[in-house]
């Protein structure tokens, strides 16, 4: 016969058989609820990401919209805007009247 470890790692070989065949028609439901926990998982992780990368998009752009706004205002001069749309179509009529050639 072999050294002691040999005799172990045989009946372990064997025991891990008998196992497999007799355990695998049971462990076959237990394996694929472990996989579709695991899909699952990885699918709301994937919409949680998204989620939080589309809430990142949408602050940045407000950021970026405000302070592109900032600077077009202190850069606009100082023009007061018309009282009404009727002197505003008069201004607009009176520049187009000042700009005709001569």
């Amino acid at each position: 016969m072999g050294s002691p470890s040999t005799v172990v790692a045989a009946a372990l070989q064997r025991l891990v058989a008998v196992v497999v065949v007799l355990g695998a028609p049971r462990a076959k439901p237990l394996a694929k609820q472990a996989i579709k926990g695991y899909l699952a998982g990885t699918q709301r992780a994937r919409e949680w990401a998204a989620e939080a990368t589309e809430q990142w998009q949408d602050l940045v752009a407000e950021a970026k919209y405000e302070y592109e706004s900032e600077l077009r205002a202190e850069d606009a001069p100082a023009v007061a805007a018309p009282a009404s749309p009727r002197s505003a179509r008069k201004a607009a009529e009176s520049v187009r009247l000042s700009e005709r050639p001569a």
